[in-house]
């Protein structure tokens, strides 16, 4: 005599929970199309009171004027756009020739003048250094910091051009990148700075570019320009 097993059935049938579907919000046409088909299948002996009919025919009326105004806002929205990106791109040959500050670490050396650059850190460090790295990455020059240099906030450096054997290095393009930690030697985080000058701007279908030290810079990345 074979022993029943009590739940075997739930084993070789197993149950699973009714997976809930996702609303979708009622739009205008499907408002539409459901009050036509409402009209189509009411009893002519005993029509829809008119108080409900027309209430809802108010709100189709309001959910319509919504769309409408709401169209009229994105177009709105999207001339304000298009006018504030011409009259910016009108006025940005004239920053030719201009000194700008700007977010990064790109630094470009003629082989004579030093370079300017800037720095801010999140909070006072107790050591810090600056490292000057040519194309391939490699760091060409180290340069400790002063106290007075690890203060919290903005900071600027001025280098000569020389690398760590003091020998001018060659006219090109660097990059530069600084370390800072705490009394607990802990990393202090730094917003980096380039100075340069705007040589040219480039007008591109992804918004407005200017060139600093020979690389394109997004206008939104330009803190001061003097």
């Amino acid at each position: 005599m074979t022993e029943s097993v009590e739940g075997t059935s739930s084993i070789f049938n197993p149950w699973k929970p009714p997976q809930r579907v996702a609303k979708k919000e009622l739009g205008r046409d499907e408002f539409l199309i459901l009050l036509t088909k409402q009209l189509q299948a009411q009893n002519p002996l005993e029509p829809q009171s008119g108080s409900e009919f027309a209430a809802q025919l108010a709100q189709f009326s309001s959910l319509e004027q919504m769309a409408s105004i709401r169209g009229l806002m994105e177009k709105q929205l999207e001339a304000n756009i298009s006018l504030t990106q011409s009259l910016t791109n009108i006025g940005l040959p004239g920053l030719i020739g201009k000194q700008a500050k700007v977010l990064g670490n790109a630094l470009s050396f003629d082989g004579e003048k030093a370079v300017k650059m800037g720095y801010s850190l999140a909070s006072n460090a107790t050591e810090g250094q600056i490292k000057i790295k040519d194309q391939n990455g490699t760091v060409i020059r180290t340069i400790d910091l002063s106290a007075a240099q690890r203060k919290s906030g903005d900071q600027t450096y001025e280098w000569d051009g020389k690398d760590s054997k003091g020998e001018t290095v060659l006219e090109g393009s660097y990059t530069f990148e600084v370390e800072a930690k705490d009394s607990n030697a802990k990393p202090i985080s730094s917003t980096l700075y380039a100075f340069g000058t705007i040589t040219a701007v480039r007008f591109k279908p992804e918004g407005s570019m200017v060139v600093i030290n020979g690389k394109e810079v997004a206008i939104g990345n330009i803190s001061d320009v003097f």
